[in-house]
């Protein structure tokens, strides 16, 4: 579970006021260019660590001491200089360390037990090979401490390490850096969450360079993980196509019939991600991590920081200067980026009938209540659908495939909010990104308190989806504003005997629920009946999650996977094997089980591979 943990103190800043303002600026740097001279095979790479003063909320706010590389003489930067050669390469590199503390630099070479050590003053080198196309990172921390239990200063010191195959480069290329450090302790001194900070390139959001591409570009974009933290990472509007995946040292870059589309690809710390997106929509669309703690309002430093309670309370309730519309600009912050993508000429927003549905968000919350109900119920599918919960999910919003359909979204609540339709392929102006997202002289809004806003969609394909709050998510989403968004085939109708969907969500101070629940009543199935079981997980900070569909005697039953995030499959991934499958944030996946005998089974949700927070008991009958 990632909880923020009780702030005791501040980690004491380790300089004077007056020499830590004289610190020199550490710049942000985007990897557009390499560093080194190469000759005769060989690229040669000159680098150092000094401290310096880092801006991550803009250079006319208060900073926070960090260590970053440079070139000889040159800026700091974060992340440090990119190296990048062609398969085969001989690297030189020599590392200056003008610190006053020793430091290990890894990730340099593809082994693994390469390493410098660098005492203070002192200058290391290295020299290898590279030997495999693919992205990693070099990295350096303070002496004893491994990779993930950085200490604030050592947190940022990273760099791309990017070795390019055969053929030509792409030509629309982002190589995105994550890092990120935690300026807070707890009572034990360990490092807390409670002020953390994760960037890309060096940069949180709203200050994240604004990327604009056009309509049938081809964008690679290469995510490199330098950071101690898992990240959820979620593209809004459409699926990206991830090509390999890898670690600090090396990629595994995938066949053809291996690659997947996603709305949502989980990153462990140490790992990297190769993934080409090509627009085919204009408008602002996002791509962020999907914890929400690590889309948070940025921790500020100096005369800017904030107390345990106030930074509390800012989470839950967010202030925008009265106007929610600038949620995004104003009440978000770390990793997230912008990526606008124009309106050829004459473009309009398509206008065609429409089924109608009405998405209404009760109205029982109380002001300033810890924990207030936003649950919404679905009214036009011929019955009014309550919320399975009154603290979420809400209904399961049922929609066809190519169907036109019209959402009013009714808010009855006492405060404003934004809906996101998590997964779906739709206009930027109904994406939920209040103040950013639109068309050409609309931007999108939020729906006022005592308002309605009509959302416009035609799925393009049947799958599982989600639907959740984009605006104040710690609060709204522990309320229940969240849940299933299903896209049936055309002409089909929903199977409730065969089809089943388990939705995990958290609940303030009640923790993970499954379907609203613990433990929910017994599913009773037929011996020799086929099932689709929908996965789903819609968390505010619970990354870890697993499923395993168990036997009564605990052994792991099997099970065929059948989509991810509403994709149905290739054949050649549709594979049978053991039911565990780890759902991070903002990921659905569905897969087909059938019992062949009567029994006992358990759907469970783990946190890890062995702490159960939800369970579901299933009985198959004989038939």
């Amino acid at each position: 579970m990632y909880r923020p943990r009780a702030l005791a103190l501040c980690l004491p800043l380790l300089l004077a006021p007056s020499a830590r303002d004289a610190l020199p600026t550490i710049g942000y740097h985007d990897n557009a260019a390499a560093a080194g001279t190469f000759s005769e095979g060989t690229l040669r790479v000159s680098l150092e660590i000094r401290r310096g003063m880092w801006h991550p909320n803009g250079t006319d706010r208060p900073g926070t001491p960090m260590l970053a590389f440079a070139t000889p003489g040159g800026e700091l930067l974060l992340p440090g200089p990119m190296i990048r050669v062609p398969v085969g390469t001989a690297l030189d590199v020599t590392v200056r360390n003008a610190t006053d503390s020793a430091l290990v630099v890894r990730g340099l070479s593809e082994d693994p037990a390469d390493s410098l050590v660098v005492a203070p003053g002192a200058t290391g080198r290295l020299q290898a090979t590279t030997t495999r196309a693919g992205n990693r990172f070099y990295h350096a921390t303070f002496v004893g401490n491994r990779f993930g239990a950085f200490r604030v200063e050592d947190a940022h010191l990273a760099g791309a390490v990017i070795v390019d195959g055969p053929g030509p480069r792409a030509p629309r290329e982002e190589i995105l850096v994550i890092t990120s450090s935690s300026h807070s302790v707890d009572s034990t001194g360990a490092l807390s969450n409670v002020r953390e900070l994760n960037v890309f390139n060096g940069r949180p959001w709203p200050h994240t360079r604004r990327l604009r591409h056009e309509i049938g570009d081809t964008l690679r974009f290469r995510l490199l993980n330098a950071s101690r933290e898992v990240h959820p990472i979620h593209l809004h509007g459409a699926y990206f196509r991830v090509d390999a995946r890898g670690t600090a040292l090396r990629d595994s870059i995938f066949a053809p019939d291996a690659r997947r589309l996603v709305v949502t690809e989980f990153m462990i710390p140490g790992t990297t991600m190769d993934f080409v997106w090509s627009p085919d929509r204009p408008g602002m669309w996002l791509m962020h991590c999907h914890l929400t703690f690590h889309v948070a309002p940025n921790p500020g430093f100096g005369a800017d920081s904030l107390t345990l309670e106030q930074t509390e309370h800012r989470l839950r309730h967010p202030h925008h200067d009265s106007d929610a519309d600038q949620h995004v600009e104003q009440g978000m912050g770390g990793l997230m980026l912008a990526i606008e993508v124009p309106p050829p000429a004459g473009w309009r927003l398509p206008t065609v009938a429409r089924r109608h549905l009405r998405f209404v968000i009760p109205g029982d919350s109380v002001a300033g209540a810890p924990v207030a109900s936003f649950a919404p119920s679905i009214e036009g599918t011929g019955r009014a659908m309550p919320a399975h919960h009154p603290r979420g999910p809400g209904a399961t919003l049922f929609l066809r495939q190519d169907e036109p359909t019209s959402i009013r979204v009714v808010n009855h609540a006492m405060e404003p909010t934004a809906i996101h339709w998590h997964g779906m392929e739709l206009e930027s102006l109904y994406d939920g990104v209040v103040g950013l997202g639109g068309t050409p002289g609309q931007r999108a809004r939020a729906v006022a308190a005592g308002d309605s806003l009509e959302v416009l969609m035609t799925p393009p394909r049947a799958g599982t989806f989600i639907y959740h709050t984009h605006l104040m998510e710690v609060r709204q989403l522990s309320g229940g504003l969240y849940g299933p968004m299903i896209v049936l085939p055309p002409g089909a109708e929903w199977d409730r005997v065969h089809d089943h969907v388990f939705i995990l969500g958290s609940t303030r101070g009640e923790g993970v629920r499954l379907n609203g629940e613990r433990r929910l009543p017994p599913l009773e199935l037929t011996a020799g009946s086929v099932h689709r079981l929908r996965l789903i997980n819609i968390t505010s900070g619970s990354p870890n999650i697993r499923y395993f569909l168990v036997r009564a005697d605990s052994s792991v039953a099997e099970w065929t996977a059948l989509a991810k995030d509403g994709m149905d499959l290739p054949a050649s991934q549709r594979r049978t094997g053991r039911s565990v499958q780890p759902v991070s944030m903002g990921e659905t996946y569905d897969f087909q089980f059938v019992a062949r005998e009567p029994g006992e089974f358990r759907l469970e949700a783990r946190a890890g591979a062995v702490n159960i927070v939800a369970t579901q008991p299933i009985v198959v009958r004989a038939p």
